[in-house]
């Protein structure tokens, strides 16, 4: 980091506004070779190939929520707050594991309402991006543990239709969403334009030359 704020030619191109505040808070000046770009991260993902030619309407899926990852201690407590909670709702089926088979996952975000996030250890970081581009293209609400990117939270609510939520509040929050869209409440009518948001991806092409007036060579794409 320090040979590029020293050389007049390299400029690092921040996603994050948290770790641009932290870069321009450091005492080595390297903030002057920042500048902010707040893309959000839609990228194809490793299970685009088992996205379903159709989404299943949201009401209808089987599974109201999934969550996927290492079961660390936080995702462990919400592992048994979700167990509580189906012993006394049992029509209720929650999927909250460690999976490796990407297909097998594929087909539980295809058939979710709810595909809930939660971060592996209690830290204050930027968005995991890629995590957020993976699931939503499924169409499934995405309910989401706070991360420290304002600008992201605000991007992603208002175009990708994510919910975001503390820790301590994002179990009940899953539960919530889940009996809003069984009862048909118009906040989630607008399921497939978000999911279509996510599946558009970045256009780069765009971006670049009318936000910092670069020019994007074709890449040998056709014209």
């Amino acid at each position: 980091m320090k040979s590029c704020n020293e050389s007049p030619s390299c400029i690092v191109f921040e996603y994050s506004d948290y770790n641009y505040e932290r870069a321009v808070a450091e005492p080595y000046t390297w903030g002057n070779s920042y500048v902010l770009m707040p893309v959000m991260t839609q990228d194809p993902s490793r299970r685009n190939q088992f996205l379903p030619e159709t989404r299943k309407e949201i009401k209808k899926r089987s599974i109201d929520v999934v969550l996927f990852g290492h079961m660390t201690v936080r995702r462990e407590f919400i592992f048994q707050k979700s167990k509580a909670y189906t012993t006394y709702h049992p029509e209720k089926k929650h999927l909250i594991k460690m999976e490796y088979d990407t297909h097998e996952m594929a087909k539980a975000y295809s058939d979710a309402k709810v595909c809930l996030i939660v971060h592996a250890h209690a830290e204050v970081t930027p968005g995991e991006y890629h995590r957020l581009s993976e699931i939503a293209a499924f169409g499934c609400i995405l309910v989401v543990e706070n991360f420290a990117d304002k600008i992201g939270i605000d991007r992603y609510e208002n175009c990708g239709g994510l919910i975001f939520a503390d820790f301590d509040h994002i179990f009940e929050t899953a539960v919530q969403v889940v009996e809003e869209i069984d009862d048909d409440l118009n906040s989630y009518k607008s399921t497939r334009r978000h999911s279509d948001w996510w599946n558009a991806g970045v256009k780069w092409e765009t971006i670049l030359p009318e936000v910092f007036n670069i020019e994007v060579p074709s890449l040998g794409r056709d014209e």
